[in-house]
């Protein structure tokens, strides 16, 4: 079922204007071998096949670092297969940072949320709702729906989220 999941992508986004770039790139995940020896699809242009090689060297490095190796083993083990992920892709992967490395967890009320912060654990409203779950990015959109409820049914705080080691935390007004 998930082998599927490429060529419904494709032909779902196939069918909205302008997007026919970005479905090609999905259509190609998990098919392509290699950026300099595969061998383009009509109307495949360098971008389509750089974008598919990268979209299926992204899934693989996120699959491996959910399994619990490091990026460095992640990328070792990928860099053994130069073939299935071109070297010039994963190089520069080396300078990611995942979360959870260099990242600690913090006590927060919801007026210090920022953008860059990931939940380190389940945010429920007081009537035990659940409004977002562990893991979750923040976004702008999820920052001012958990202010709406907390002014309204109201918000279990404080509570965990992740940052960067190196930042300071702001209160809003």
């Amino acid at each position: 079922m998930l082998a599927s999941h490429p060529a419904v992508g494709r032909a779902l986004l196939s069918r909205i204007p302008r997007m026919e770039a970005i479905a090609r790139i999905i259509g190609r995940q998990h098919t392509i071998p290699s950026v300099e020896t595969t061998i383009p699809e009509e109307g495949d242009t360098p971008t389509v096949v750089l974008g598919g090689a990268m979209l299926t060297t992204a899934m693989e490095l996120d699959q491996r670092l959910a399994q619990g190796k490091t990026l460095e083993q992640a990328l070792a083990g990928m860099a053994r297969q130069p073939d299935l992920y071109p070297p010039h892709i994963l190089k520069t992967l080396e300078s990611l940072k995942p979360i959870g490395q260099d990242w600690v967890p913090r006590l927060v009320h919801v007026r210090q949320l920022e953008t860059f912060m990931v939940l380190d654990e389940d945010v429920h409203a007081r009537n035990g709702f659940l409004l977002a779950p562990k893991g979750h990015e923040l976004t702008t959109p999820l920052i001012h729906r958990l202010r709406s409820f907390r002014l309204g049914i109201g918000v279990v705080e404080p509570f965990r989220v992740l940052m960067p080691g190196d930042t300071e935390i702001r209160i809003a007004a």
